[in-house]
């Protein structure tokens, strides 16, 4: 998982897809604390390997992300956690 850290008024992740054809959903989640995640958005198209976050971030501040890939049975790998900020 990547972060940007130089757009104004937005966050960009990007990640590599997952590879294997039991793909189900990603899933995004954001923190302002990098403590308490809150769930942002699901994806079910398994092409998608970027996100543009533009709610309510504010200009100046961080945020901490992770994803969430889950397969048909249930199952789920986690990223690792990455810190984004937008530019004032």
């Amino acid at each position: 998982l990547e972060v940007s850290e130089n757009f104004n008024d937005y966050i960009k992740l990007n990640w590599n897809s997952y590879p294997h054809e039991d793909f189900y959903a990603y899933e995004i989640w954001r923190s302002d604390d990098a403590i308490n995640y809150s769930y942002i958005l699901e994806i079910t198209n398994y092409e998608y390997s970027y996100f543009e976050d533009r709610n309510n971030i504010g200009s100046g501040k961080s945020w901490w992300y992770k994803i969430k890939a889950y397969n048909h049975f249930g199952n789920s790998i986690e990223s690792e956690i990455v810190e984004g900020y937008a530019n004032p």
